[in-house]
């Protein structure tokens, strides 16, 4: 079944790991950038919002994909009732 608690759980905890590694990411961006013996100018920067903006995307998407499987799950749902 599509909402189990099982399925719940499992859902929430891979949001959690999804925000601790975006949390991650946000830090170390940056970090490595300036540990690579250039100085953070405009450039760099421009270059961590483009990553950021891209990890922003791809996180989107997938929500994106969850709540259209979800709707599908809750579309098909009354017809396990029929049965």
């Amino acid at each position: 079944m599509c909402f189990s608690l099982d399925w719940l759980k499992a859902i929430l905890i891979w949001a959690i790991i999804i925000v601790a590694i975006i949390g991650i990411l946000q830090l170390v961006i940056p970090y490595v950038i300036r540990r690579l013996g250039v100085a953070m100018g405009e450039g760099w920067a421009v270059i961590v919002g483009a990553l950021r903006i891209v990890l922003w995307a791809v996180i989107t998407i997938v929500v994106v994909i969850v709540c259209f499987e979800l709707i599908t799950c809750l579309i098909s749902l009354p017809a396990a009732f029929h049965r």
